[in-house]
């Protein structure tokens, strides 16, 4: 992955670096609490070698993603927008749209082809903007989901390691206050994650994306 695109491209910001950003933010709100305000250069040094961790976590987080793509809809790159073309009841009761929005969709010699060709098609974020904010909405959930567990995981650990330390005395220099505004934090990010990132909300984000597209089909020619 190029990196001037992995930093400077929209869709890789919110759909890949911010769920980087929500898995290494714990880590790195822990090494502010714990070490010294006279020793913050060795922050400043975790984080500065964190930094390439994120950008090959950048890099792998699209495969976690896809694989809960394929959880959801049962095959590699099968999105709900080959299911609404390919059954009208699913364009219905799942998207909500009437079945004659195929009508405006130029079809191609497969479902595969027709929605490739919607989605180049509808690429340009400046003349399809909910398309593409619904897509970097999707990306965001799907790839989130992804590293969930993960995430919640090193959140647990990193507040049972601050409890532990302060227990045995080893954070004489850390507030108390400050402890236990982090832990709080801690245990309502990982209820937050827990209970916002779920396999409905991925599903729900993949449908609004499938019902921007299929709806910007309106304006395209066939």
């Amino acid at each position: 992955m190029n990196l001037k695109n992995t930093i400077l491209d929209e869709y890789n910001i919110r759909a890949r670096l911010y769920p980087v950003l929500l898995l290494i933010g714990p880590l790195l709100a822990y090494l502010l609490v714990i070490i010294p305000d006279k020793d913050k250069e060795i922050f400043w040094g975790f984080s500065i070698v964190i930094l390439p961790i994120g950008y090959v976590l950048i890099s792998n987080i699209r495969n976690k993603g896809k694989k809960v793509e394929e959880r959801l809809f049962g095959s590699f790159d099968k999105l709900p927008t080959h299911l609404a073309i390919e059954n009208p009841k699913f364009l219905e009761e799942e998207l909500s749209l009437p079945k004659n929005i195929l009508d405006n969709i130029p079809m191609k010699e497969s479902t595969e082809s027709t929605v490739r060709d919607l989605i180049n098609r509808t690429r340009d974020h400046k003349l399809f903007p909910v398309v593409f904010d619904t897509l970097c909405v999707y990306g965001f959930y799907r790839n989130t989901y992804g590293i969930r567990l993960l995430m919640c995981c090193l959140t647990i650990v990193l507040g049972v390691i601050t409890v532990t330390m302060m227990i045995l005395g080893y954070l004489p220099h850390v507030k108390p206050f400050t402890i236990w505004a982090f832990l709080i934090i801690d245990f309502a990010f990982v209820i937050f994650i827990w209970t916002n990132i779920t396999l409905k909300a991925v599903k729900r984000s993949a449908n609004n994306y499938a019902r921007a597209i299929l709806r910007a089909s309106i304006t395209l020619d066939k």
